[in-house]
């Protein structure tokens, strides 16, 4: 029996939620396990009756009346956000989602405390935060602070509580005091009044007591789950977001590659690692995306995930190649690919592909992070990314690739035949197959492609 992990190899927004549906679809697993990140991962797509949702704390096979998520201690939960989200699947046509969520005694807890002082710190860095206090809380998490599913289960959770809410409030006026201006005194006045730890313990020793919500200690029923049962592991963020390899500062606060699942279980659990990757390159905000496109990036917007004044802007561009076999370096060990938003690319005279980039700049450092060489003309062209040694936190690989342009590509002709309706690969335009065949080829990503999406419900999927 082999559990299934779904990986992100990008930037992030890849279509992880899809595919690990369609999977769950196709081989008939009803638990789904979130075990990073928090609600600040959306994943977003249509349900049976055309209904879309985007699935936050619930794994995205939610819409059918069996399924289970489990929120592994990997997690950050937002508790209110859980139960708000289970009602709106109510509407939506799924029965009792609620009772069908485990969660992990270990999970920290989101509070106002943390989206107050997370969205005023983003307000002086702008770093491009998603503005939900995840980023804060796993922060406390890592320093042994904050507020576990557990302190409320053995109550302490009002005596944490107000202390974290004196520090808290302490740290916040500190911060306004420094940069008093409207937008931080507007996010002060918004959160102070929520930061009620007496009004906060009542809320979840309520939702944990009665919502119907279940509680796993020292991971008995996560353990029990999945020696009976496959599942599937549904990533939150893409692999160069990750804290530890991705270009800060412009990174998440979780680990973000599959590695981490081997802490979870046993050495004898089958585990088949699939990676997920957009047919094109995407990211939100200010970190580095060498190939971005303006025509792109105005015609393959997603209404449903659209920029905000957290995330910032979303840059678009053909696929980049060094930086997507960074993010399968990271992820050692994938037995294969998903291709996402196929369809996308549909109507365009030729599909491009980056396979190095050129950087003008002092080559003094470019031997730490990269594989490169130098052009007769002098300028250094980079080829590839070194898997950088822990603990690493340094920006100057982020400002060397703010400052590189795309140098060599590989053209492709496009197709203009609708692929949406197609279920199987050899039915593709032989245009989209060339492109297909090269990506799995070992001047691509050498790895198999074992999904293609060609649409976004999880019918539209093509299983090689």
């Amino acid at each position: 029996m082999n559990h299934i992990i779904g990986r992100g190899i990008g930037l992030g927004d890849e279509g992880k939620g899809k595919i690990i549906a369609a999977i769950g679809r196709k081989l008939g697993i009803r638990t789904g396990i979130r075990d990073t990140g928090a609600n600040q991962a959306v994943h977003h797509l249509p349900g049976p009756n055309g209904i879309w949702h985007g699935f936050a704390q619930f794994c995205s096979h939610s819409f059918q009346n069996d399924a289970w998520t489990f929120l592994a201690r990997g997690m950050a939960v937002e508790l209110e956000a859980l139960v708000r989200e289970a009602e709106v699947l109510v509407t939506k046509g799924v029965v009792d989602p609620i009772r069908r969520v485990v969660i992990d005694d270990q999970c920290a807890i989101v509070t106002p405390m943390h989206k107050m002082v997370g969205r005023m710190e983003e307000l002086i860095r702008r770093r491009g935060s998603c503005g939900m206090g995840a980023g804060r809380t796993i922060r406390d998490r890592e320093a042994g602070k904050g507020i576990r599913v557990s302190h409320v289960l053995d109550g302490s959770v009002r005596d944490r509580l107000r202390e974290m809410v004196t520090e808290t409030i302490a740290e916040a006026r500190q911060l306004l005091e420094q940069h008093p201006t409207d937008d931080m005194r507007a996010e002060f006045s918004y959160f102070i009044h929520r930061c009620n730890p007496d009004m906060l313990a009542e809320t979840y020793e309520h939702i944990l007591a009665y919502s119907g919500v279940l509680v796993d200690h020292d991971r008995r029923l996560f353990l029990q789950r999945i020696q009976e049962e496959r599942v599937f592991f549904e990533g939150a963020h893409g692999t160069l977001l990750d804290v530890r390899f991705g270009f800060h500062p412009y990174v998440t606060q979780s680990k973000t590659t599959w590695q981490h699942i081997e802490e979870l279980v046993s050495p004898q659990i089958s585990l088949k690692k699939l990676g997920i990757s957009r047919s094109y390159s995407l990211r939100y905000g200010m970190g580095p995306l060498i190939t971005k496109d303006p025509i792109l990036s105005k015609h393959l917007q997603d209404s449903r995930n659209p920029e905000d004044s957290w995330q910032g802007s979303v840059h678009i561009g053909w696929l980049d190649l060094p930086m997507w076999r960074y993010g399968i370096l990271l992820n050692d060990r994938l037995d294969g690919i998903a291709l996402t938003c196929l369809d996308h690319l549909t109507g365009y005279p030729s599909i491009r592909v980056c396979t190095s980039y050129f950087y003008d700049g002092k080559q003094d450092s470019l031997d730490t992070f990269f594989e490169w060489t130098r052009t007769k003309q002098g300028t250094a062209e980079i080829l590839g990314f070194k898997k950088p040694e822990l603990p690493f936190e340094s920006e100057e690989r982020t400002r060397i690739l703010h400052q590189c342009r795309p140098g060599k590509w590989i053209e492709f002709p496009g197709w203009n035949k609708d692929i949406r309706q197609v279920r199987r690969v050899q039915d593709l335009p032989k245009a989209a197959r060339n492109y297909v065949d090269f990506l799995e080829s070992w001047a691509g990503f050498a790895l198999p492609i074992r999904i293609i999406s060609v649409g976004p419900d999880v019918e539209s999927s093509i299983f090689i």
